[in-house]
C-alpha cells in the first residue's frame, strides 16, 4: 500500500507463534531503502502484547516486555517444561498503559539457580493471557 510519500508499506501476519498472531510491517521509501523505526508498540490495537524474551537463549537472565493499552492488573510467571511454577515475576501488580519490562534472573522462588532448559513465561491480564517460550543456559 502507498505511504503517501512516494514509498510503500508492506504489512503481513506471522502465524508461527500459535498462541496469537503477530503483525509486522516494513516501509520502503521512494529511493528503495528501508529506514529503521524504533519505539513502536508491538500491536497498538491489542489490549496487551508480550514480546519474546530477550536475550533468548538466556545466559544470565532475560527480559520479557509487556505492552499494555490500558491500566490493568498483571500476573507473570515462569514455568519449567513440566508445568511447575518456577517464579512469579508479577503478582497482580496494577500497571498503566505503555511498555513494562519484567526481568527474570534465572532463579527460582527460593533464590536457587534454575537448571538449563526450556521455560515458559505466562502473562495474564484482564483481557486474556499470552505465553512465550525461552531457553535458559545460565547454570
Amino acid at each position: 500500500m502507498a505511504d503517501g510519500s512516494g514509498g510503500a508499506i508492506a504489512p503481513w501476519r506471522d502465524y508461527r507463534n500459535h498462541a496469537d498472531t503477530d503483525i509486522y510491517a516494513v516501509r520502503v521509501d521512494a529511493g528503495g531503502s528501508r529506514p529503521i523505526t524504533t519505539g513502536v508498540p508491538p500491536v497498538a490495537s491489542a489490549a496487551f502484547s508480550v514480546l519474546p524474551p530477550s536475550p533468548n537463549p538466556a545466559f544470565a537472565g532475560t527480559t520479557i516486555t509487556v505492552w499494555l493499552a490500558a491500566t490493568q492488573s498483571l500476573h507473570a510467571e515462569v514455568y519449567d517444561a513440566g508445568g511447575r511454577l518456577v517464579r512469579a515475576l508479577a503478582a497482580g501488580q496494577v500497571l498503566g498503559p505503555g511498555s513494562h519490562p519484567l526481568f527474570w534472573d534465572g532463579r527460582d522462588r527460593t533464590g536457587a539457580a534454575s537448571p538449563n532448559g526450556v521455560y515458559f513465561v505466562r502473562v495474564r491480564g484482564a483481557s486474556g493471557s499470552r505465553t512465550q517460550r525461552l531457553v535458559f543456559l545460565g547454570s
